[in-house]
């Protein structure tokens, strides 16, 4: 419960096992996994104030040693740098900024480039992006929702297909059957 960010105000005990689940991503394999970590240092001190005791006085029992607690990192790695990027590379192309690569190199702690190549190559693939890395018509759609850009064009491309079927469907029936009429 500590680390899933639920506040129950009547809580006031809490067992922190230290791991947490976060999305991390590879860029040398192109992949995103959701693995047990370590929490941080802060999210620690997090834990220990703010889910323990909101209404009342509370305690924080960790299950891990102080010198296991001084290993954590002080703070968590940046969403940014652990997470795919394609979501957010057509974000920004939509802002009509030139590179997208140069745009991130001037965040605080800018991703790889490795990573944010992957992700231009990967909107180009499904269509996002032209070669020029200009938006295309798919990306309109695409950038009304946030998530995983291959599963909004595949979403994209199921309505196109059901709305195709179902427009010769109904030309279908109104060729081979005398009973339907569009005008009555």
């Amino acid at each position: 419960m500590a680390e899933a960010s639920i506040t129950i105000n009547d809580v006031v005990f809490v067992v922190d096992c230290g791991k947490a689940k976060e999305t991390t991503y590879d860029a040398l394999n192109n992949t995103p996994c959701l693995l047990p970590s370590w929490i941080s240092q802060a999210s620690a001190r997090q834990v220990k104030k703010g889910r323990a005791g909101r209404v009342q006085p509370g305690v924080c029992y960790h299950l891990y040693p102080s010198c296991v607690y001084e290993s954590f990192s002080e703070y968590q790695l940046p969403e940014l740098l652990r997470t795919p990027l394609n979501s957010l590379c057509l974000q920004i192309k939509s802002l009509q900024v030139e590179s997208i690569g140069e745009f991130l190199s001037a965040a605080l702690q800018a991703p790889e480039p490795l990573a944010v190549q992957n992700a231009i190559e990967f909107l180009k693939m499904v269509g996002a992006l032209d070669e020029k890395e200009n938006l295309t018509n798919l990306a309109s759609p695409l950038l009304f929702h946030s998530g995983d850009v291959k599963a909004q064009k595949e979403a994209v491309a199921l309505l196109h297909f059901y709305c195709a079927v179902f427009i010769l469907g109904t030309k279908e029936a109104i060729f081979t059957d005398p009973s339907v009429s569009l005008f009555s």
